[in-house]
Protein backbone atom coordinates (compact mmCIF):
# COMPACT_ATOMS: atom_id res chain seq x y z
CA UNK A 1 0.00 0.00 0.00
CA UNK A 2 1.32 3.45 -0.88
CA UNK A 3 -1.47 5.89 0.11
CA UNK A 4 -4.03 6.36 2.84
CA UNK A 5 -7.42 4.98 1.74
CA UNK A 6 -9.07 8.19 2.97
CA UNK A 7 -7.56 9.99 -0.03
CA UNK A 8 -9.75 7.99 -2.43
CA UNK A 9 -13.53 7.86 -2.89
CA UNK A 10 -15.48 5.72 -5.34
CA UNK A 11 -18.54 7.44 -6.77
CA UNK A 12 -21.12 5.15 -8.35
CA UNK A 13 -22.96 6.86 -11.23
CA UNK A 14 -25.48 5.90 -13.89
CA UNK A 15 -24.64 5.72 -17.60
CA UNK A 16 -26.26 9.09 -18.39
CA UNK A 17 -24.22 10.91 -15.73
CA UNK A 18 -21.07 9.15 -16.93
CA UNK A 19 -21.71 10.21 -20.54
CA UNK A 20 -22.31 13.79 -19.44
CA UNK A 21 -19.16 13.74 -17.30
CA UNK A 22 -17.07 12.44 -20.20
CA UNK A 23 -18.49 15.34 -22.24
CA UNK A 24 -16.87 17.71 -19.71
CA UNK A 25 -20.01 18.34 -17.69
CA UNK A 26 -19.28 20.50 -14.66
CA UNK A 27 -20.55 19.65 -11.19
CA UNK A 28 -20.10 20.79 -7.60
CA UNK A 29 -20.20 18.86 -4.32
CA UNK A 30 -21.69 20.90 -1.50
CA UNK A 31 -22.09 20.19 2.21
CA UNK A 32 -20.33 20.04 5.54
CA UNK A 33 -20.30 18.14 8.82
CA UNK A 34 -23.61 19.80 9.72
CA UNK A 35 -25.23 19.88 6.26
CA UNK A 36 -25.90 16.72 4.21
CA UNK A 37 -23.66 16.46 1.16
CA UNK A 38 -25.19 16.87 -2.29
CA UNK A 39 -23.80 16.84 -5.81
CA UNK A 40 -25.13 19.51 -8.18
CA UNK A 41 -24.84 19.56 -11.95
CA UNK A 42 -26.03 22.52 -14.02
CA UNK A 43 -29.68 21.45 -13.68
CA UNK A 44 -29.98 18.60 -11.15
CA UNK A 45 -29.31 17.86 -7.48
CA UNK A 46 -28.25 14.46 -6.14
CA UNK A 47 -27.95 13.22 -2.58
CA UNK A 48 -24.80 11.27 -1.76
CA UNK A 49 -24.52 8.50 0.80
CA UNK A 50 -21.78 6.06 1.73
CA UNK A 51 -22.67 2.39 1.24
CA UNK A 52 -20.56 -0.56 2.29
CA UNK A 53 -19.59 -3.14 -0.34
CA UNK A 54 -19.26 -6.90 0.00
CA UNK A 55 -16.06 -6.85 -2.04
CA UNK A 56 -13.00 -4.71 -1.42
CA UNK A 57 -12.06 -2.46 -4.34
CA UNK A 58 -8.32 -2.14 -5.04
CA UNK A 59 -6.61 0.73 -6.85
CA UNK A 60 -3.68 -0.49 -8.88
CA UNK A 61 -0.85 1.12 -10.80
CA UNK A 62 1.88 -0.43 -12.88
CA UNK A 63 5.57 -0.38 -12.07
CA UNK A 64 7.38 0.91 -15.15
CA UNK A 65 10.58 -0.95 -14.21
CA UNK A 66 9.37 -4.54 -13.88
CA UNK A 67 5.76 -4.48 -15.15
CA UNK A 68 4.47 -5.46 -11.73
CA UNK A 69 1.20 -4.02 -10.41
CA UNK A 70 1.32 -1.96 -7.25
CA UNK A 71 -1.67 -1.69 -4.89
CA UNK A 72 -2.13 2.01 -4.26
CA UNK A 73 -4.98 1.63 -1.78
CA UNK A 74 -8.29 -0.15 -1.26
CA UNK A 75 -11.80 0.87 -0.23
CA UNK A 76 -14.68 -1.13 1.22
CA UNK A 77 -17.48 1.34 0.48
CA UNK A 78 -18.79 3.45 -2.41
CA UNK A 79 -20.68 6.73 -2.63
CA UNK A 80 -24.13 6.29 -4.15
CA UNK A 81 -25.99 9.13 -5.90
CA UNK A 82 -29.75 9.59 -6.00
CA UNK A 83 -31.81 12.42 -7.53
CA UNK A 84 -33.26 14.57 -4.78
CA UNK A 85 -35.13 17.81 -4.25
CA UNK A 86 -32.96 20.94 -4.27
CA UNK A 87 -32.73 22.53 -0.82
CA UNK A 88 -34.36 25.84 -1.75
CA UNK A 89 -36.30 26.66 1.43
CA UNK A 90 -33.65 29.11 2.69
CA UNK A 91 -33.46 31.08 -0.56
CA UNK A 92 -36.36 33.39 0.32
CA UNK A 93 -34.71 34.45 3.58
CA UNK A 94 -31.30 34.96 1.98
CA UNK A 95 -32.89 37.23 -0.63
CA UNK A 96 -34.72 39.47 1.84
CA UNK A 97 -33.11 42.91 1.79
CA UNK A 98 -35.38 45.56 3.29
CA UNK A 99 -32.65 48.22 3.11
CA UNK A 100 -32.24 47.66 -0.67
CA UNK A 101 -28.49 47.48 -0.01
CA UNK A 102 -26.75 46.00 -3.05
CA UNK A 103 -23.64 45.31 -0.97
CA UNK A 104 -25.68 42.82 1.10
CA UNK A 105 -27.23 41.13 -1.94
CA UNK A 106 -25.82 38.04 -3.66
CA UNK A 107 -24.89 37.20 -7.21
CA UNK A 108 -26.11 33.94 -8.75
CA UNK A 109 -22.62 32.51 -8.16
CA UNK A 110 -22.80 33.39 -4.47
CA UNK A 111 -26.28 31.89 -4.20
CA UNK A 112 -24.95 28.67 -5.72
CA UNK A 113 -22.40 28.50 -2.90
CA UNK A 114 -25.07 29.08 -0.24
CA UNK A 115 -27.88 26.91 -1.59
CA UNK A 116 -27.77 23.15 -2.09
CA UNK A 117 -29.25 23.25 -5.58
CA UNK A 118 -28.16 23.48 -9.19
CA UNK A 119 -27.89 26.80 -11.01
CA UNK A 120 -30.97 26.01 -13.10
CA UNK A 121 -33.05 25.02 -10.05
CA UNK A 122 -32.06 28.22 -8.26
CA UNK A 123 -33.05 30.35 -11.26
CA UNK A 124 -36.44 28.61 -11.51
CA UNK A 125 -37.05 29.34 -7.83
CA UNK A 126 -35.97 32.98 -8.24
CA UNK A 127 -38.64 33.32 -10.92
CA UNK A 128 -41.29 31.70 -8.68
CA UNK A 129 -40.42 34.12 -5.88
CA UNK A 130 -40.52 37.05 -8.32
CA UNK A 131 -37.02 38.07 -7.25
CA UNK A 132 -35.32 40.91 -9.07
CA UNK A 133 -31.77 41.26 -10.34
CA UNK A 134 -30.01 44.62 -10.17
CA UNK A 135 -26.40 44.91 -11.30
CA UNK A 136 -26.16 41.10 -11.16
CA UNK A 137 -27.31 41.07 -7.49
CA UNK A 138 -30.49 39.20 -6.54
CA UNK A 139 -32.99 40.09 -3.81
CA UNK A 140 -36.67 40.28 -2.94
CA UNK A 141 -38.56 43.53 -2.68
CA UNK A 142 -40.98 43.88 0.21
CA UNK A 143 -44.55 43.29 -0.94
CA UNK A 144 -45.78 46.77 0.11
CA UNK A 145 -43.03 48.42 -1.95
CA UNK A 146 -43.85 46.36 -5.06
CA UNK A 147 -47.53 47.11 -4.61
CA UNK A 148 -46.93 50.86 -4.28
CA UNK A 149 -44.66 50.96 -7.34
CA UNK A 150 -47.12 49.09 -9.54
CA UNK A 151 -50.10 51.02 -8.17
CA UNK A 152 -48.50 54.32 -9.13
CA UNK A 153 -47.39 52.96 -12.49
CA UNK A 154 -50.85 51.68 -13.47
CA UNK A 155 -52.65 54.76 -12.15
CA UNK A 156 -50.44 57.07 -14.20
CA UNK A 157 -50.94 54.99 -17.34
CA UNK A 158 -54.71 55.04 -16.91
CA UNK A 159 -54.78 58.75 -16.15
CA UNK A 160 -53.08 59.37 -19.50
CA UNK A 161 -55.20 56.86 -21.38
CA UNK A 162 -52.19 54.70 -22.22
CA UNK A 163 -52.66 51.21 -23.65
CA UNK A 164 -51.55 48.69 -20.99
CA UNK A 165 -50.84 46.18 -23.74
CA UNK A 166 -48.58 48.55 -25.69
CA UNK A 167 -46.55 50.69 -23.30
CA UNK A 168 -43.34 52.64 -23.68
CA UNK A 169 -42.63 51.98 -20.01
CA UNK A 170 -39.41 54.03 -19.84
CA UNK A 171 -41.39 57.21 -20.56
CA UNK A 172 -43.67 56.45 -17.59
CA UNK A 173 -40.98 55.70 -15.00
CA UNK A 174 -39.99 59.38 -14.31
CA UNK A 175 -43.55 60.00 -13.14
CA UNK A 176 -43.39 57.47 -10.32
CA UNK A 177 -42.71 59.28 -7.07
CA UNK A 178 -41.56 56.74 -4.51
CA UNK A 179 -38.76 56.46 -1.96
CA UNK A 180 -36.67 53.86 -3.76
CA UNK A 181 -33.70 53.96 -6.16
CA UNK A 182 -34.72 54.50 -9.79
CA UNK A 183 -33.05 51.26 -10.85
CA UNK A 184 -35.11 49.30 -8.29
CA UNK A 185 -38.33 50.88 -9.57
CA UNK A 186 -37.37 50.07 -13.15
CA UNK A 187 -36.62 46.42 -12.36
CA UNK A 188 -39.85 46.04 -10.39
CA UNK A 189 -41.90 47.34 -13.34
CA UNK A 190 -40.00 45.11 -15.76
CA UNK A 191 -40.73 42.13 -13.52
CA UNK A 192 -44.45 42.75 -13.91
CA UNK A 193 -44.38 43.28 -17.67
CA UNK A 194 -44.01 41.16 -20.79
CA UNK A 195 -41.64 42.44 -23.53
CA UNK A 196 -43.33 43.28 -26.84
CA UNK A 197 -40.74 45.12 -28.94
CA UNK A 198 -37.72 47.03 -27.67
CA UNK A 199 -38.89 49.34 -24.88
CA UNK A 200 -42.53 48.50 -25.63
CA UNK A 201 -44.10 46.15 -23.06
CA UNK A 202 -47.48 45.02 -21.84
CA UNK A 203 -48.53 44.46 -18.25
CA UNK A 204 -48.33 40.82 -17.18
CA UNK A 205 -51.97 40.40 -16.09
CA UNK A 206 -51.42 37.40 -13.83
CA UNK A 207 -48.43 38.84 -11.97
CA UNK A 208 -50.14 42.20 -11.50
CA UNK A 209 -53.43 40.70 -10.33
CA UNK A 210 -51.67 38.38 -7.87
CA UNK A 211 -49.67 41.30 -6.48
CA UNK A 212 -52.83 43.31 -5.89
CA UNK A 213 -54.61 40.30 -4.37
CA UNK A 214 -51.79 39.91 -1.84
CA UNK A 215 -52.16 43.55 -0.79
CA UNK A 216 -55.77 42.83 0.15
CA UNK A 217 -55.21 39.40 1.71
CA UNK A 218 -52.53 40.75 4.05
CA UNK A 219 -54.96 43.26 5.58
CA UNK A 220 -56.62 40.63 7.78
CA UNK A 221 -56.55 36.90 8.49
CA UNK A 222 -59.82 35.85 6.84
CA UNK A 223 -62.05 37.28 4.13
CA UNK A 224 -65.56 36.69 2.89
CA UNK A 225 -65.01 35.36 -0.63
CA UNK A 226 -67.59 37.73 -2.12
CA UNK A 227 -66.16 40.78 -0.34
CA UNK A 228 -62.63 39.87 -1.38
CA UNK A 229 -63.59 39.40 -5.04
CA UNK A 230 -65.38 42.77 -5.14
CA UNK A 231 -62.42 44.56 -3.58
CA UNK A 232 -59.91 42.74 -5.80
CA UNK A 233 -61.84 43.52 -8.96
CA UNK A 234 -62.08 47.19 -7.98
CA UNK A 235 -58.36 47.39 -7.18
CA UNK A 236 -57.09 45.87 -10.46
CA UNK A 237 -59.67 47.69 -12.60
CA UNK A 238 -61.76 46.53 -15.53
CA UNK A 239 -58.71 46.06 -17.75
CA UNK A 240 -57.94 42.75 -16.07
CA UNK A 241 -59.97 39.58 -15.62
CA UNK A 242 -59.53 37.91 -12.23
CA UNK A 243 -60.16 34.34 -11.09
CA UNK A 244 -59.41 32.56 -7.82
CA UNK A 245 -57.40 30.01 -9.84
CA UNK A 246 -54.72 32.73 -10.13
CA UNK A 247 -54.18 32.38 -6.39
CA UNK A 248 -53.59 28.63 -6.42
CA UNK A 249 -51.11 27.79 -3.64
CA UNK A 250 -51.65 31.20 -2.01
CA UNK A 251 -55.13 30.95 -0.49
CA UNK A 252 -57.24 28.33 1.28
CA UNK A 253 -60.93 28.59 0.38
CA UNK A 254 -63.52 27.24 2.83
CA UNK A 255 -66.61 26.37 0.78
CA UNK A 256 -68.71 25.77 3.91
CA UNK A 257 -68.30 29.33 5.22
CA UNK A 258 -67.59 30.95 1.84
CA UNK A 259 -64.40 32.47 3.28
CA UNK A 260 -60.75 32.45 2.26
CA UNK A 261 -57.43 32.80 4.05
CA UNK A 262 -53.98 33.89 2.87
CA UNK A 263 -51.72 30.82 3.07
CA UNK A 264 -48.72 31.13 0.73
CA UNK A 265 -47.03 27.79 0.07
CA UNK A 266 -43.54 29.28 0.43
CA UNK A 267 -44.18 30.25 4.05
CA UNK A 268 -45.22 26.73 5.11
CA UNK A 269 -42.83 24.36 6.94
CA UNK A 270 -40.45 22.24 4.88
CA UNK A 271 -41.05 19.24 7.14
CA UNK A 272 -43.72 17.11 5.47
CA UNK A 273 -45.66 16.19 8.59
CA UNK A 274 -45.66 19.77 9.89
CA UNK A 275 -46.84 21.01 6.47
CA UNK A 276 -49.86 18.72 6.50
CA UNK A 277 -50.64 19.58 10.13
CA UNK A 278 -51.00 23.25 9.17
CA UNK A 279 -53.02 22.46 6.04
CA UNK A 280 -55.55 20.39 7.98
CA UNK A 281 -55.65 22.88 10.85
CA UNK A 282 -56.67 25.44 8.21
CA UNK A 283 -59.23 23.18 6.50
CA UNK A 284 -60.46 19.78 7.65
CA UNK A 285 -61.18 18.64 4.09
CA UNK A 286 -59.60 19.67 0.79
CA UNK A 287 -60.34 18.99 -2.84
CA UNK A 288 -57.34 17.16 -4.27
CA UNK A 289 -56.79 19.80 -6.97
CA UNK A 290 -56.73 22.55 -4.31
CA UNK A 291 -54.25 20.95 -1.91
CA UNK A 292 -51.68 19.81 -4.49
CA UNK A 293 -50.24 23.34 -5.11
CA UNK A 294 -49.45 23.53 -1.37
CA UNK A 295 -47.28 20.39 -1.49
CA UNK A 296 -45.89 20.64 -5.04
CA UNK A 297 -42.53 21.93 -3.78
CA UNK A 298 -42.14 18.75 -1.69
CA UNK A 299 -42.32 16.52 -4.75
CA UNK A 300 -39.02 14.94 -5.73
CA UNK A 301 -37.80 12.25 -8.12
CA UNK A 302 -39.62 9.02 -7.25
CA UNK A 303 -42.13 10.78 -4.97
CA UNK A 304 -45.26 12.29 -6.54
CA UNK A 305 -47.85 14.57 -4.98
CA UNK A 306 -50.20 11.58 -4.90
CA UNK A 307 -47.58 9.64 -2.91
CA UNK A 308 -47.38 12.45 -0.35
CA UNK A 309 -51.16 12.57 0.02
CA UNK A 310 -51.31 8.80 0.48
CA UNK A 311 -48.62 8.88 3.17
CA UNK A 312 -49.69 11.94 5.15
CA UNK A 313 -53.42 12.19 4.47
CA UNK A 314 -56.47 10.12 3.59
CA UNK A 315 -57.87 10.38 0.06
CA UNK A 316 -61.49 9.37 -0.57
CA UNK A 317 -63.82 9.68 -3.55
CA UNK A 318 -67.18 11.32 -2.82
CA UNK A 319 -70.54 10.53 -4.41
CA UNK A 320 -69.77 12.91 -7.29
CA UNK A 321 -66.52 11.16 -8.15
CA UNK A 322 -64.41 14.00 -6.72
CA UNK A 323 -61.26 13.20 -4.72
CA UNK A 324 -61.36 14.62 -1.20
CA UNK A 325 -58.35 14.80 1.10
CA UNK A 326 -58.72 14.51 4.87
CA UNK A 327 -56.38 14.25 7.83
CA UNK A 328 -55.00 10.78 8.37
CA UNK A 329 -56.05 9.44 11.79
CA UNK A 330 -53.24 7.48 13.38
Amino acid sequence: MTDDASNYKVLQVDSQFLNDFESEMMFKIKGSNKIPVVLCTEDKTYSIKSVGTSNTVYFLSSNMDDDHLIVQTCVDHVLEMERTNPKLHTLKYILQNDELDLDKANTIEQLEELIQASSHEIRVELDKLNAICVLEKWFLLAEPLKQEIMNQFIKYCRSRGLDLNNLDYLSVLPNINIDAPDLIVKKCVENHCIPVDGDIVKINPEKYCILMAKSILQEKEKWSKDTFMIKWEFLVGESFEITLEMLSGLIAVDENTNTLKYLPWYELPVNHRDRFEILFATKQEWNERDIIPFVADLVQPGVTAADLLTKYARVVIDENGQKKVNKRVI
